[in-house]
Parts: C-alpha cells; structure tokens; sequence
C-alpha cells in the first residue's frame, strides 16, 4: 500500500486526548518516560547480579538458592508477557505500565524487608518479574506508536523490521560467544 492507504486507517482511541487539548502529553515527552521506564526497567532485571554476593552473605545461601529469585523472575517475565499484551489491546497501555511500576515498587520495597527465600521469590521473582512484561519493549512500542503519525511506506517498514531482526539475532549470538 501507499503512504496515503495508511492515513487514518489506525484511529487514536478514545482514552488519549485529541492534539492540542490540555491533557495532551508531547511526543518528546513521552519518549523521555518511556525510556526512563525502560531504564528501570531494565536495570532491575540485569543488575540482580550485582547484588548476589550481598546476598548470598547476608543470608548464607549457596549461588544456587540465591539465583532462584531472577529465575523465577524471568520465568514471570516469559508468563505473564502475554497477559500484559491482552491486557493493553483491551483497556490501553497506560494502565498496564502504571500497574507494572506499581509492581516494581511493591516489589522493590518487598525485597528490602525480605527475611526468606520465600519473600525474594515473592517480591523480585514474581512482581518484579511480572513487572518486565509490563513495562516491557512491547508495551512501550504501543504506547509509543499512538503518539506519532501513522502514514509510514510499508517498503521502509518492512525492511526496518528486517534490519531490526539481523540486529537482535547478531546481538543474541554475540552474547552466545561471549562478545559484548
């Protein structure tokens, strides 16, 4: 299709403001949440390993134990991603992160008065966890795709989903051989 079959097709649902109205939130600052979002996001999840010799001093567990909460945490991750997404096509995606930062904030303040295995499990392995589906890429992208024009050339988008593809299959095998 062209560029102007696009136009329109995708209409802006009814819970984000028209442009120009006083809730309206700007492009640019919607990335900037977006991505800090995704920076806690992020951060969350990779630097529970940082924090494995802490815990495995603090409570005397072997790295095996100590794992099992970021275990279980992507285990959450890869469960629960589908619910988010169901989630977000039915009642939008701001609500979906805004209950996914309230996750990684119970979960956050769980983990600081976690006495037991039970407990991190609890509050990083499945709030924590739960709240990577939530405020993943993913959801992002939906959020992120609402607020700017939708009238792209398919051709350019296809061959940046291509291009996208190659990048995280190079990155994925690059981590494979211990490269970056």
């Amino acid at each position: 299709r062209s560029a102007q079959g696009w136009k329109g097709s995708l209409p802006r649902p009814a819970a984000y403001p028209r442009e120009g109205s006083p809730g309206e939130i700007s492009r640019n600052t919607m990335l900037g949440l977006c991505t800090a979002v995704l920076l806690l996001t992020s951060v969350a999840s990779a630097s529970f390993s940082l924090f494995l010799p802490a815990i495995e001093a603090e409570f005397h567990w072997s790295r095996v134990l100590a794992t099992l909460p970021y275990t279980v945490a992507m285990v959450a991750w890869g469960l629960t991603s589908p619910l988010f997404g169901k989630l977000a096509d039915d009642y939008g995606t701001r609500p979906v992160i805004l209950g996914g930062i309230v996750f990684m904030a119970a979960g956050f303040f769980g983990m600081g008065l976690a006495q037991n295995l039970w407990q991190l499990l609890l509050t990083f392995g499945l709030l924590v966890g739960a709240t990577i589906g939530a405020c993943g890429l993913t959801i992002m992208t939906l959020l992120i795709s609402k607020h700017f024009d939708t009238a792209i050339n398919v051709d350019l988008a296809d061959y940046r989903q291509y291009d996208i593809g190659w990048y995280v299959i190079f990155s994925m095998e690059g981590c494979d051989f211990g490269v970056g």
